[in-house]
């Protein structure tokens, strides 16, 4: 497919994706595996994204959690967003919305403390040849745990320590600490999930 053909067709969903299914749900539904819809910003396919709170984080599981911004249609590039002035703005509009609520609980969560700064993570994925979802996304973390660390995009990985791979190639590879999924506690997921939607659709 041609980025012609993906700027010309119409927007609707596909059958076998996840990401579409949950798209019909209603804010505060759960998906099979537990997450939770927490935004949307409207119910066209061709204009609108929703929000989810994931089960699992990557980052410190007592502080941290995990928040997808989807589009309800079925987009597979990020040069789609363009085809769309409604699109786009709901986009940006999206990712503020779901910034702003993720912040106002970490600064709740880090209240009496002098660690807490509003910054976070945003990894966007879309099709790929190796990406097993070809559905747009973004990935909304924060920044600890696993996390709190440099990744190739930052200065690639230049200051990073190496190390040297054994046999005949001795290959370099630079040395980071693991970063592993955790699931979260059903207990926060319903805390965490409840104040989102509440400040979610706030203004400032």
């Amino acid at each position: 497919m041609t980025l012609s053909d993906l700027l010309e067709q119409a927007t609707t969903t596909s059958s076998d994706c996840v990401f579409c299914d949950f798209s019909t749900a209603d804010v505060g539904d759960k998906d099979s595996r537990g997450a939770v819809k927490v935004f949307q910003t409207g119910s066209s396919f061709g204009q609108d994204w929703y929000g989810i709170l994931q089960t699992g984080v990557m980052s410190d599981p007592m502080s941290g959690f995990r928040l997808l911004l989807v589009p309800l249609g079925h987009i597979q590039s990020f040069a789609e967003i363009a085809k769309d002035r409604r699109l786009a703005e709901n986009y940006g509009i999206a990712t503020a919305q779901l910034s702003l609520a993720m912040q106002r609980i970490r600064e709740e969560e880090y209240a009496g403390t002098d660690t807490f700064t509003p910054g976070q993570i945003v990894y966007g994925k879309c099709h790929t040849p190796v990406n097993s979802q070809s559905h747009l996304h973004l990935k909304l973390d924060e920044f600890s745990g696993g996390l709190a660390q440099a990744f190739p995009p930052d200065a690639g990985w230049i200051k990073k320590q190496t190390g040297q791979s054994e046999g005949s190639m001795g290959e370099l590879y630079v040395r980071a600490r693991p970063v592993t999924t955790v699931e979260l506690e059903l207990e926060r997921i319903t805390s965490l999930a409840d104040r989102l939607i509440d400040y979610a659709k706030r203004s400032i």
